[in-house]
């Protein structure tokens, strides 16, 4: 508090939020280093590649060429435009540029769709584990959270509970937030999974499905089977999210975009018109390159996010109290913990990783995400880091 905060008090909306478990871990495991702790930190959902030169030279060229003023407000027509080619390949589905709307950031493409679509107390169906932001999204614009718990095994991973999912359907549900691959648990959806959702959705009326893609292409391999690709029949009734962050290593860039019916992207672009307009146009005009251009360094950052997830799957379930399937995409080790947390006689994931905070390695604790008993660990980071913090997960468990 400051001197001039004697008068402030937030609104309830914003006092329901809660603060990012990651961040928070993120901060403390940096002011740990500041203090000379050697601390290992997995907690962000960054690539560690830098922007392609390509594209960043394309940001020059945008400049110097005047691309430098307000764009429409859905987005410059030739990023829409080359968004529109990627869909086409990707999906085989056939869009138009009412369909597309470009937005700060793949967040603000969730945050303009649930704020054109909720009234209060309307609901959203959010399989677990789910990314931490979801929640509170959802919450800040009048929606109510139903969570409905996946099934896990360690030889197939995390899959939908479609029967629960159907159980969950009520008469205010208004979406069903997918995430494949998914952050935390890095789980690629199986396409009868994928069927039985589109199933489900032509069963029943009165609300949609969020296809949050972002990370679509970084999958093993790639591209991950994608909702809407594979059941076109259900895609009046499908949004997809997508944008550049994760797979052109551009997260600082903030070009995210939501595809879908028209009437619906007339509803976010209103929005968005009293929100921020539309993004950076030297932004969209690298993104529209990165996604035009060359594909080389998508390949090379998948080959490496590969290679470095099978190393630490390995290195993990060689560790006596952890289970860790094998994650189909993203950049995330999503462990089972249970046995270490009754071998060190700890009573919860956050327990966990307070000690492995200890021992040199951030995590963030599976319960944030809707998954007791788990932890994720983000390996965008060196193989020399990643073989570290296993070295210091082999010890913690260990310990007697």
């Amino acid at each position: 508090m400051d001197a001039f905060s004697n008068a402030f008090s937030p609104s309830v909306r914003v006092s329901n939020i809660k603060p990012s478990p990651i961040l928070s871990l993120s901060q403390k495991a940096n002011e740990m280093r500041v203090d000379g702790a050697d601390i290992i930190d997995l907690t962000l959902g960054e690539p560690d590649f830098d922007t392609p030169d390509h594209v960043k030279q394309s940001a020059q060229d945008a400049m110097w060429s005047g691309k430098t003023r307000y764009t429409q407000l859905t987005g410059a027509p030739d990023t829409i435009d080359a968004i529109l080619a990627r869909i086409s390949i990707t999906y085989e589905l056939c869009f138009q540029r009412q369909n597309v709307i470009v937005t700060n950031g793949a967040k603000q493409a969730l945050h303009n769709a649930f704020s054109a679509t909720l009234n209060p107390g309307d609901e959203v169906i959010l399989p677990t584990p789910y990314w931490t932001t979801y929640p509170d999204i959802i919450r800040l614009e009048g929606g109510v959270v139903r969570e409905v718990p996946g099934l896990w095994s360690l030889d197939k991973g995390w899959r939908l509970d479609i029967a629960a999912i159907e159980r969950a359907i009520t008469p205010r549900t208004r979406w069903i937030l997918l995430n494949s691959p998914c952050n935390p648990s890095g789980a690629v959806y199986s396409p009868e999974d994928l069927a039985a959702l589109a199933g489900l959705v032509a069963r029943h009326d009165g609300f949609w499905v969020m296809s949050d893609d972002i990370y679509q292409d970084i999958a093993f391999p790639a591209p991950a089977p994608m909702f809407a690709a594979r059941h076109p029949e259900v895609a009046d009734r499908t949004l997809i999210i997508g944008g550049v962050s994760k797979a052109y290593a551009m997260t600082g860039w903030r070009v995210g975009w939501a595809v879908g019916p028209a009437d619906l992207i007339r509803a976010m672009a209103a929005v968005q018109s009293q929100t921020t307009s539309a993004p950076s146009s030297i932004s969209q005009a690298a993104a529209a390159i990165a996604l035009r251009g060359p594909q080389t360094s998508v390949l090379n950052m998948v080959a490496e996010f590969k290679a470095r997830r099978d190393v630490v799957v390995d290195r993990l379930n060689a560790i006596p109290g952890l289970e860790c399937a094998l994650p189909g995409g993203a950049f995330y080790a999503f462990p089972r913990i249970t046995g270490a947390l009754h071998h060190l006689g700890l009573g919860s994931d956050t327990e966990f990783c307070d000690a492995l905070l200890n021992a040199g390695v951030a995590a963030v604790p599976g319960s944030a995400f809707g998954a007791p008993g788990f932890i994720r660990l983000s390996y965008a980071a060196s193989m020399a880091e990643l073989e570290g913090a296993c070295d210091r997960i082999e010890q913690l468990c260990a310990q007697v």
